[in-house]
């Protein structure tokens, strides 16, 4: 930088940055976005145009019995008093039942502890809003309500990279007055709604239990759930790590099965799968394995 000063002047240096240095938004939303990225939608939010592009990442609360959700602007502009066709995760082309509107009925710019009331927002700017978490469980996708249905999409939800994307430590949870049930299940329906990775579920037994990623991160989600979200006595168990079986060895059994005519017989044994599978796995490189034929790794004698 002190060479570029020294001869040529700073202009040259930033005009080679704004030349040569991808946009992260685009990069963003090639990568995220679930839709079409030569479409109408998206070519409008790349030329700056007046369609309606956010994504909501996660709902925090407001300090009372609502939430505010936390969300990006990629394209047009949000507005105190507009109506937007919110899409959850589920959503898609064939199945548009996780689909609602929203009116908008608030809208602040954070700042540390503080936010500001504003009226409008823009692309390129985070935003609080307010009315529009009814629907949303995670994260959700905010377009236009005038927006063509064949131009439709939804942002991937978020990839969380700890513990592997999964939540594996789980602490089961009951009300210490027993009548106060139904306010223990809101609670823990908010706490999904606020808490990313944290996972609530009733078991067989009918207890419930609220998963997540580490005992400190299970702390939190208690202290909100008793102060913020529920205002009850809950006791709790000791936590535990989430059943999750595996195979470690070769089964020393095999199991058969016979075909009713008895002149066909499979049998079945098990096995850990060889490192360079189960890598990629983890990887989630997986998914586009689903809906085709097996074929041999060149890796490894398995087929998948």
């Amino acid at each position: 930088m002190q060479v570029f000063q020294e001869f040529l002047g700073a202009g040259p240096w930033v005009d080679a940055v704004f030349d040569h240095v991808q946009d992260k938004t685009v990069d963003k939303l090639t990568r995220n976005w679930n839709g079409n990225t030569n479409g109408a939608v998206m070519e409008s939010v790349k030329s700056g145009g007046d369609a309606l592009l956010c994504e909501a990442f996660k709902c925090l609360s407001d300090g009372t019995d609502g939430f505010l959700t936390l969300v990006r602007v990629y394209g047009g502009a949000l507005k105190v008093g507009d109506t937007v066709k919110v899409l959850g995760e589920d959503w898609n082309e064939d199945d548009d039942e996780d689909v609602a509107f929203a009116q908008i009925t608030g809208l602040y710019l954070p700042h540390g502890r503080f936010r500001t009331s504003v009226n409008t927002v823009t692309a390129g700017n985070c935003c609080l809003v307010k009315g529009i978490d009814g629907s949303i469980t995670k994260t959700a996708t905010i377009v236009d309500t005038k927006t063509d249905v064949e131009e439709l999409a939804t942002f991937a939800p978020l990839n969380y990279y700890i513990a592997g994307g999964e939540s594996t430590v789980k602490l089961a949870v009951e009300p210490l007055n027993p009548s106060e049930l139904p306010k223990l299940v809101s609670g823990l329906r908010k706490v999904c709604k606020s808490y990313g990775m944290a996972r609530t579920k009733v078991e067989e037994s009918g207890e419930h239990v609220v998963i997540g990623v580490g005992e400190i991160y299970l702390d939190c989600v208690m202290h909100d759930l008793r102060h913020m979200f529920s205002d009850i006595e809950i006791k709790v168990a000791d936590p535990v790590v989430t059943f999750m079986e595996t195979v470690v060895e070769t089964s020393s059994v095999k199991c058969f099965a016979s075909t009713p005519n008895k002149k066909n017989k499979i049998t079945v044994i098990t096995e850990p799968l060889e490192d360079p599978i189960a890598m990629k796995i983890e990887r989630g490189e997986g998914e586009e394995l689903r809906g085709r034929s097996p074929v041999r790794s060149e890796a490894t004698s398995w087929w998948y």
